[in-house]
């Protein structure tokens, strides 16, 4: 049998996979000396988190905390400003937003982070289905 025959065994792998992803990702925006400090920290909690860890309900807020958190740094590195277009159709001018080089592997991070997220709900939603069915078989 394989490991895509048994869809919660799939999902599981889909988590892993993606967990695996997300720990380069952040590793590679967090290892850099202009990274704050606090994040640093919160990095390398996440990056210690074992895979038998992740399916449990405190990693998964520990991973989705820490989503935030790399959601808070985005926002800090990106400058917007308005440029004026008298070409413009809408009124003059748009709005313009600029990452910074951190800002980027910031959001990157964050990206792989939200997909591992993702992934793990979809682990929960496949386990709460399966206990539910066996729940309703009787």
């Amino acid at each position: 049998m394989s490991v895509f025959d048994d869809p919660i065994q799939k999902a599981i792998y889909e988590a892993l996979v993606a967990a695996g992803a997300a720990r380069d990702a952040v590793y590679e925006a967090t290892s850099r000396s202009t990274c704050p400090k606090r994040l640093q920290a919160a990095a390398l909690r996440f990056e210690r988190l074992r895979d038998d860890d992740l399916f449990k309900d405190t990693a998964f807020d520990e991973v989705s905390a820490f989503e935030q958190m790399l959601n808070t740094c985005v926002a800090a590195e990106s400058q917007s400003g308005y440029v004026a277009d008298e070409h413009c159709m809408s009124g003059g001018g748009y709005e313009v937003t600029h990452l910074s080089e951190d800002g980027q592997r910031f959001e990157a991070a964050r990206r792989s982070v939200a997909a591992m997220v993702a992934a793990l709900q979809g682990v929960s939603r496949h386990l709460h289905a399966e206990r539910l069915s066996v729940s309703l078989r009787g």
